[in-house]
């Protein structure tokens, strides 16, 4: 089944896509391709959930809106992690907040 034709039936919707330097994984050995950061988050190396800031303030309790919980979030790099389930495969990232 396609992700996209798959039934709604959460409040939180979850969408997948292929990392811009990876694309479909042809080439995993390339070092330079894996150094390559995200153009949106700037990470690099990893997996990541992304939330809205909306959802931070929900899920998270984290206000960016105020100065002290963003340059918080901002300057520590350890972030939230967050068990994401669909049917029944799950699996436990880190938080980025976009």
């Amino acid at each position: 089944m396609q992700v996209d034709k798959a039934k709604k039936t959460a409040q939180v919707e979850l969408i997948l896509y292929q990392n811009v330097a990876m694309g479909d994984g042809r080439h995993p050995n390339n070092p330079w391709l894996l150094e390559l950061p995200d153009p949106i988050t700037k990470a690099c190396w990893d997996n990541y959930v992304m939330i809205s800031p909306e959802m931070a303030k929900q899920l998270l309790d984290i206000d960016l809106s105020h100065e002290k919980n963003a340059n918080d979030y901002e300057f520590f790099p350890e972030k939230h992690v967050l068990r994401v389930q669909a049917g029944n495969r799950q699996i436990e990232l880190p938080s980025l907040i976009v």
